[in-house]
């Protein structure tokens, strides 16, 4: 239950991030839909519904993995706060899955 609360709450500050910082436009929409999509599922398996904890998984490895893209990104803020959230976001989906 409380992995579901994280990864909304992170998924929210992804769609805040895209907006905050001064990201190339790629950037800006990986944070943008993905946010949105974590923040969705995260309200989904308050019910513990496995899948959705699957989806974040592979939602925060892809932060993770987009943070590491320099095209994505624009300086360290963007670096670390992405690599946080990724990683987090991918607990939280495992802790659903388990």
């Amino acid at each position: 239950m409380w992995a579901a609360w994280v990864n909304g709450i992170l998924g929210i500050w992804l769609i805040i991030a895209a907006f905050i910082r001064s990201n190339p436009t790629f950037g800006l929409w990986d944070n943008l839909i993905v946010g949105i999509l974590v923040a969705v599922f995260a309200s989904l398996y308050i019910g513990r519904s496995r899948w959705q904890g699957w989806l974040s998984l592979i939602f925060g490895l892809w932060i993770i993995i987009s943070a590491l893209i320099p095209q994505l990104r624009s300086g360290n803020a963007y670096l670390w706060s992405n690599l946080i959230a990724g990683i987090l976001i991918a607990i939280g989906g495992f802790v659903a899955v388990y």
